[in-house]
This record gives structure tokens, C-alpha cells and sequence, in this order.
């Protein structure tokens, strides 16, 4: 078995201010915003040491497109769920990360890359669905998921189909250089 590295990362706190303020929520919806008013809210900002880098990690799917399209029309970046970049930056200290491109079509969630037991788990008696919508008397997502599935048994959960993506932050961590 190999060294393992720990990195020093911290992730988004989704709040209902947060959400308010940045217009961020749980998924890619206010990506798209923040993408397209991020260097000229920069402007604002005297002092703005961007110490590190501030990743976007994305589920390479249909949700993704429009994210798409944001960093097309805002910094004439072309990215494709096909595209198969290690990450692309956007402006500044801001990144795209996708998940790994899978198949014809390059779709992949990050869902896709835990066990399909793991996928199976039963909360609340009701399954897990990845989908956008879903029944919820009977499925639940992936909040829920992360929250009460992959958390409480992180330390337990292979995570070595995970080592492509965390080479994709990875690089991303070794390309910025803070100004």
C-alpha cells in the first residue's frame, strides 16, 4: 500500500446567507453567476491577496452545460463534457474541476465514483436517487446522501476510485501561483 497524502482543504459552508449573498446553493445552479461576475467583483476589492484558489468541482452531466456556456460567454473558454482537461482556469485564482469523463458522451457524476453498494444504501427506508428529481416518499439525493451516507462513514469508504479527480485538484493546487 502506498503513502497516503493529506491536503489542507476546506469546502463551501452552504448557508441560507451564503446562498443570499453569493448566490450559491447546494448545486451548479449560481455557478453560473458567480462565474460570470467574479473578475469584474474583483474590481471592487483594493486589497485582494488570493492566497489560493478557489475550485469548482462539477458532476460533468446535463446540469454542467450551462456552466458551460457561463465560462464560454464570460472568458471565451470552450469546455465540453467531452473536453478532457486535468482543469480549466477561468480568471484569476477561479478553476473548473469536472468529474472524469466517462463514456461516448463524457457524462459522470460524482456519485459514479463510489461502490455500487455504497449506492444501495438504504436511509430512512428510501433509496438513493442522483437524479434532479425525485420521489420523496420514496428516494432520497444527494444532500442527503453526502450528509448521511458518505460523512458518518468516510473513514470506512474506498476511496481509490476517487484518486483521478484528486489529481484533477490536485493539479489545480500546483498550476495557481498567488500573485
Amino acid at each position: 500500500m502506498g503513502s497516503v497524502q493529506t491536503r489542507n482543504v476546506s469546502f463551501f459552508n452552504h448557508t441560507r446567507i451564503a446562498g443570499n449573498v453569493l448566490k450559491l446553493g447546494g448545486g451548479s445552479g449560481g455557478m453560473q453567476l458567480l462565474i460570470k461576475d467574479y473578475t469584474a467583483a474583483l474590481k471592487y476589492f483594493r486589497h485582494k491577496p488570493l492566497a489560493h484558489p478557489v475550485i469548482l468541482l462539477i458532476d460533468n452531466d446535463d446540469g454542467a452545460d450551462e456552466i458551460f456556456v457561463a465560462i464560454q460567454t464570460a472568458v471565451k473558454l470552450k469546455v465540453t463534457r467531452q473536453s478532457t482537461a486535468d482543469f480549466y482556469h477561468i480568471c484569476p485564482n477561479l478553476y473548473l474541476v469536472k468529474t472524469p469523463e466517462s463514456g461516448l458522451h463524457g457524462t459522470s457524476r460524482i456519485e459514479d465514483l463510489f461502490a455500487a453498494s455504497i449506492l444501495k444504501t438504504m436511509v430512512d427506508g428510501k433509496i438513493f436517487n442522483p437524479g434532479k428529481s425525485i420521489e420523496p416518499t420514496k428516494e432520497y439525493g444527494k444532500i442527503v446522501f453526502a450528509e448521511k451516507v458518505v460523512r458518518p462513514h468516510a473513514t470506512k469508504l474506498d476511496w481509490s476510485a476517487f484518486q483521478n479527480l484528486l489529481g484533477r485538484v490536485d493539479a489545480v493546487t500546483k498550476h495557481y501561483k498567488h500573485p
